[in-house]
């Protein structure tokens, strides 16, 4: 008789004990084919039962009671429950953690507030951490191109990037060069306040300005391997950056137009080259915008959809400010401003599956004024990318540029390029080239890139 009764309790204890702390863990009727954070909070499905009188609340099955009887809790133990659930909804929708108990100790240090009771770390306190590489070879008839019969690691990255507060991102990435034995340094570090007020964005700190329709792009998120030469000529050699803030916004429009306005102020990173002797022993690179003190930056970008299946997006770019021009002896050539103009225009239209046509133009020109030696030069480019399948895509490019330090002499190509992805992390590209430049002529160019990363792909190969 004392066997049964002491059996009983247990199982009435068991009742009480599984019963609370499961109620959250409970599956709801009817949900069964579905996951409970998939769906709507008013869509949720509720249970057909009765709702527990006050006091009281459902438990799983116990000994040989079913899910849907109802037992007997403590007042004291139900309440606490219910401060606990709110203590964990936290405020604005943030996951907070519950309230210590009375008699408990506080955590001591980070690395305590950063661990469970369970002793395990708390995985959503680290950053998205990703790591992308690209390695290039290069054969070139222009004999003066260093790089010509060379494979190398061209580009290493390591991107850092969290939400540190409610609307507030950080991101980093440290950028190194091991072919041209440049070492790891901070190319980008901003901080992102998403929704200021309704529409507004702002960005703090270093980072490639949005200047054209891929100013912003890193160089593994390019449809070609190198950069396009009316922007390395005419904008900057790889990306037109700087230290600053960008303000974006979204502007109210009306239908299934979109609209984006951005302005920024910028200080530039560093001034402009020029070779002693451009068109000699070196392949001809252009001064670019040169901005090494403040300049500032506006852009406008427009979108509309064309029919079901395409898309129209026109930008224009404005960038003005101080640029210095020195000698590849870092003698100062000359101090002035340089007004910078884009205009671009895209249009895709999406096929069945995975195809896609992108077709793409950009115009650049580049204004000199004040002492530097430099005059006006513009150029521009024509992409056609074709998506045969999520793995395949083809190109065609044609680019024609100026040189600001040299009026009247002009560049241009016509590129073929072939591009196999065999998964989002890593992928293999082709680039054919015949062209046309100063102190050359004509020459013949091809290119292989090997391009892979890893991590969270917060900063995706595209």
């Amino acid at each position: 008789m004392m066997e049964k009764d002491i059996t009983r309790i247990v199982k009435k204890g068991l009742w009480v004990a599984l019963g609370v702390p499961t109620l959250l863990l409970a599956p709801l009727p009817n949900a069964a084919a579905q996951n409970i954070e998939d769906l709507p909070i008013d869509a949720a499905p509720s249970s057909p039962k009765a709702q527990a009188p006050s006091g009281t609340v459902p438990g799983p099955a116990v000994g040989n009671a079913t899910a849907g009887e109802m037992i007997q809790v403590p007042r004291a133990v139900w309440e606490k429950l219910l401060r606990d659930v709110e203590a964990l909804k936290g405020k604005n929708g943030v996951v907070e953690a519950a309230p210590p108990d009375a008699g408990t100790t506080p955590p001591t240090s980070e690395s305590e507030a950063g661990r469970s009771q369970s002793g395990k770390r708390n995985y959503l306190l680290l950053p998205d951490i990703s790591f992308s590489a690209q390695a290039k070879g290069r054969y070139s008839s222009d004999k003066r191109d260093e790089d010509r019969r060379r494979l190398s690691l061209s580009e290493a990255e390591l991107a850092i990037q969290s939400d540190i507060y409610p609307g507030v991102r950080a991101e980093a990435f440290i950028v190194a060069e091991p072919g041209e034995d440049v070492p790891f340094g901070l190319e980008q570090g901003f901080i992102d306040f998403l929704g200021v007020r309704k529409g507004v964005n702002i960005r703090v700190g270093r980072d490639f300005t949005p200047f054209g329709r891929t100013g912003r792009q890193h160089t593994h998120s390019w449809l070609y391997t190198r950069q396009l030469l009316p922007i390395k000529n005419i904008v900057a050699e790889e990306e037109l950056g700087g230290d600053g803030v960008l303000f974006s916004y979204l502007l109210p429009t009306k239908g299934k137009l979109f609209a984006n306005a951005q302005f920024g102020i910028y200080n530039g990173l560093s001034g402009g080259e020029i070779s002693s002797n451009p068109f000699g022993d070196e392949v001809p690179v252009g001064t670019g915008a040169g901005f090494n003190d403040r300049f500032y930056l506006g852009k406008l970008q427009l979108a509309h959809p064309i029919g079901r299946n395409g898309e129209l997006e026109l930008g224009t770019s404005y960038a003005r400010g101080r640029s210095t021009l020195d000698d590849d002896q870092g003698t100062n050539l000359g101090t002035g401003r340089v007004n910078l103009l884009g205009l671009d225009a895209s249009y895709r239209r999406f096929y069945g599956g995975e195809k896609r046509l992108l077709l793409r133009s950009e115009y650049f020109r580049n204004k000199p004024s004040g002492d530097l030696p430099t005059s006006t030069a513009s150029g521009y480019y024509g992409l056609a990318n074709y998506r045969m399948s999520r793995f395949k895509d083809v190109g065609l490019l044609y680019e024609n540029s100026g040189f600001p330090q040299a009026p009247g002499a002009r560049e241009s190509a016509l590129s073929l390029i072939y591009t196999k992805q065999f998964s989002e992390q890593f992928y293999v590209r082709l680039q054919g080239t015949r062209g046309r430049r100063p102190g050359q002529g004509s020459y013949n160019e091809a290119t292989v890139q090997f391009t892979w990363g890893m991590g969270p792909h917060t900063h995706n190969l595209e």
